[in-house]
């Protein structure tokens, strides 16, 4: 097979080429908020003492509080459309704004949408960077 992963394990010279997700180049406000909540694995023992390890290779994903406020009608259809295409399944490629600029493979785990009026929308979404095959 001409692109299968799994090809390489058996032949160290098949060659696999990278997914290509797409990309979602809309820029959020300046609200984002980045979440941890480190996977771990703790062992309880008696009298109180207890073992905590990393469970997995990438032990603190990052997750981001997307915020779009205030959005022109247009721009929020364009977002939505996109995330909503996605199904919450399709990872795409996303670069975070400020101190966390490194980008990354991201899914949409929620969406909200709110319309504000003549020509202004909210949109609030959560994205979760995963590490895919």
């Amino acid at each position: 097979m001409k692109n299968d992963p799994a090809a390489s394990l058996i032949n160290p010279e098949a060659k696999s080429e990278p997914r290509a997700w797409a990309a979602f180049t809309w820029l959020p406000s300046y609200t984002t908020k980045r979440n941890s909540a480190f996977r771990r694995r703790i062992v309880a023992y008696g009298d109180g003492y207890e073992q905590r390890y990393a469970d997995g290779l990438h032990p603190n994903p990052r997750v981001f509080a997307i915020v779009f406020d205030p959005c022109e009608k247009s721009y929020a259809d364009a977002v939505i459309n996109f995330l909503e295409s996605t199904n919450g399944v399709t990872p795409f490629t996303w670069t975070p704004p400020g101190p966390y600029a490194t980008g990354g493979t991201f899914v949409c785990d929620d969406i909200s949408y709110q319309w504000n009026g003549f020509d202004d929308a909210t949109i609030n979404a959560t994205f979760r960077e995963i590490y895919d095959f």
